[in-house]
């Protein structure tokens, strides 16, 4: 009779143990929309009138500037003193693809809608740019890095005027005193430079400028789906992995304010965004049905929530085949009529489609 021990080693050899998910690359979801916006740039930088904005001098105060341009030893008088300094400079000194928040997909239609509102055609004048800019050290001249100037500002506020002008040059509907108007928006940007040292600084002074805009419905405020991919990646780019509660602590350190109808950073919300990251978003049908949704529907999508997100991939038991497929079909059905977003609006609609979902799902 063969020992004890060899038999449970042979039982463990025949049951193998359950594969673990794969792990979340959050590789950016919308690279498809930056790459229409580097296309919107080389159409503004091949055009006649606008090919050479970058090196278009800045427009101070009695030349049509809110602000004197930019002085070095006033720069560096203000930062020193640990305070900020606010000048006029060109737009184009910025590096419109920098982010506090990589890896965050940034949706087109939100830029859209800034860029619509902020850019009207038939305005004599358009609404100032203005733009925070994190400088790490007040004794180095930032006019060294034209072009790469680290804007905390929104990304959306930073692509929307190369959105708006590469629209209006692709559509041909820019006249030609509109040249001027734009000329004067882009070579009179409000910069507001601010000493942020730490990589922490410049991420939370974003959150704030961002909350603050959605207060006052001047901006968007991030989707559940983006608030998903915003805290997986502050998880990924520690240098030491932080509990949910370190992070959650985080957003109390920095006075965060949820905006209107968004939910509360809490320990539980971070464990859910933390959970989709490792369960959902390791899996490219969910992670194009959630950016889609945030897309087409914004607040309103059928993903209106982190919570709810989590729930789905519970109620799933964590297996990929059902996971991806309810996402999947909850998108298809809404895109395609056959359902309503208002549908899943509440957890038993929800959790009663999805089920109905998930018993079909063997043909996934």
């Amino acid at each position: 009779m063969p020992p004890k021990g060899n038999a449970k080693a042979t039982a463990e050899a025949k049951s193998p143990a359950k594969a673990p998910p794969p792990q979340a690359t959050n590789p950016t979801p919308n690279a498809g929309f930056l790459s229409e916006v580097e296309g919107l740039l080389g159409r503004i930088s091949a055009s006649t009138d606008f090919g050479g904005f970058h090196n278009w001098k800045p427009l101070g105060v009695g030349d049509g500037g809110s602000a004197a341009v930019f002085d070095l030893e006033e720069f560096r008088k203000a930062l020193e003193n640990g305070g900020e300094y606010v000048c006029c400079g060109n737009f184009a000194w910025l590096d419109w693809k920098y982010s506090t928040a990589p890896g965050v997909p940034v949706l087109r239609s939100s830029v859209a809608s800034y860029a619509d509102a902020q850019f009207n055609p038939k305005a004599s004048r358009f609404n100032t740019l203005k733009f925070t800019v994190a400088v790490e050290d007040p004794s180095k001249n930032p006019l060294e890095h034209k072009g790469a100037l680290q804007a905390v500002s929104p990304q959306e506020e930073v692509i929307a005027p190369l959105f708006a002008l590469g629209q209006a040059l692709k559509s041909k509907s820019i006249a030609g005193s509109d040249a001027q108007k734009w000329r004067e928006c882009f070579s009179s940007a409000l910069l507001t430079f601010k000493l942020l040292e730490t990589k922490e600084e410049r991420e939370f002074e974003t959150i704030k400028i961002r909350q603050e805009a959605a207060h006052k419905f001047v901006m968007i405020s991030y989707t559940p789906v983006q608030w998903v991919y915003k805290i997986n990646q502050m998880q990924k780019e520690r240098e030491q992995k932080l509990t949910s509660a370190q992070i959650a602590a985080l957003f109390t350190k920095h006075q965060f304010k949820a905006a209107q109808g968004q939910e509360e950073i809490s320990v539980t919300f971070v464990e859910n965004a933390t959970y989709i990251g490792t369960h959902g978003l390791c899996y490219p049908e969910v992670t194009k049905a959630l950016v889609e949704g945030a897309e087409l529907y914004s607040h309103k999508s059928m993903f209106d929530s982190v919570s709810k997100i989590a729930q789905i991939i519970r109620r799933c038991k964590m297996e990929p085949k059902k996971v991806k497929w309810v996402f999947t079909l909850m998108l298809d059905r809404v895109r395609a009529g056959h359902q309503e977003v208002a549908d899943f609006s509440s957890n038993a609609a929800l959790f009663g489609t999805k089920d109905a979902f998930c018993q079909s799902s063997s043909s996934f």
